[in-house]
């Protein structure tokens, strides 16, 4: 399911509260997986019609019923038209989060009176630009891929004693998977790939019966999904990585505000749509 990971609502108060700023960040909608999970695995990329990483029909609904509920929830205040000296919509290069902005821009701002352009099948749908910083360092909305000395020092110090100890808990199994799997080695570096495996459960894919093993009173498949939890959350798990791969984001939204207070810019509705930023903001404490 795409969820809004952030939303910032300002209001005035006089006699009544008015909302005059909403800002709001996103994830994008259900994909395909990257590439197969394991070498054994059956369902190739013809089993993804948009091919590999890209949004499902069922990632596009969501970012459009995602727009839909922001135009229900703010279309009678910040949002009633897309105007485009009030409306920002920004998104990372990854081609899912921009597919996502659009989808969301689709449910959020239909044509309606003078701006109804087709009378056919494209009457519900508008162009609406979305800025995206293409090719560059994308420090605020995929900070993950950017280089940076400073968390990777804090996250080696943190990670290597939670590798090895889940190596160790876990080399059995590790090893048995291996084997079944095809792959050429497992530990706590690569077991992520093997999450791809819920994308196609989400997909209702038959599955091998492996997965409903049990090991150490779990199953495999529960195993995998825990581990993904584990390994993505020691990227973020402390207020100063959080800071490092968050930070950015924070000011951002900080600095939107102050200048809309200050009469520097007329924006009042800013939208971010992102790959992974929810972790990078939920443990940071400025």
């Amino acid at each position: 399911m795409i969820r809004i990971l952030l939303l910032s609502s300002v209001f005035t108060y006089v006699y009544s509260a008015n909302l005059i700023m909403m800002q709001a960040i996103w994830r994008h909608g259900d994909r395909a997986p990257g590439d197969l999970p394991y070498p054994k695995d059956r369902y190739n990329e013809t089993y993804w019609p948009r091919g590999w990483d890209q949004l499902t029909n069922k990632g596009i609904w969501q970012a459009v019923e995602l727009g839909i509920w922001l135009r229900q929830r703010y279309g009678a205040t910040v949002l009633p038209v897309f105007n485009k000296n009030k409306v920002f919509i920004l998104s990372s290069d990854s081609e899912r989060a921009i597919e996502t902005a659009q989808g969301v821009s689709a449910g959020l701002f239909p044509p309606v009176d003078d701006r109804v352009w087709e009378s056919s099948y494209l009457r519900y749908w508008q162009p609406t630009p979305i800025q995206t910083a293409y090719g560059t360092i994308d420090a605020l909305l995929r900070p993950t891929k950017v280089d940076c000395p400073a968390y990777d020092l804090a996250n080696e110090q943190e990670e290597s004693p939670i590798a090895a100890q889940i190596n160790n808990e876990y080399g059995q199994m590790f090893k048995w998977l291996q084997n079944t799997t095809g792959m050429e080695s497992i530990d706590f570096w690569n077991i992520n790939d093997l999450y791809d495996i819920q994308r196609e459960l989400d997909h209702n894919m038959p599955q091998p019966s492996w997965l409903n093993q049990v090991f150490n009173g779990t199953t495999i498949m529960d195993h995998i999904r825990e581990l993904k939890r584990i390994t993505r959350n020691q990227e973020f798990n402390s207020p100063t990585k959080a800071k490092f791969r968050g930070g950015y984001l924070v000011n951002e939204f900080l600095k939107n505000m102050e200048d809309f207070k200050a009469n520097k810019t007329e924006k009042n509705a800013m939208m971010y749509s992102s790959v992974n930023l929810f972790e990078n903001i939920r443990n940071a404490k400025f």
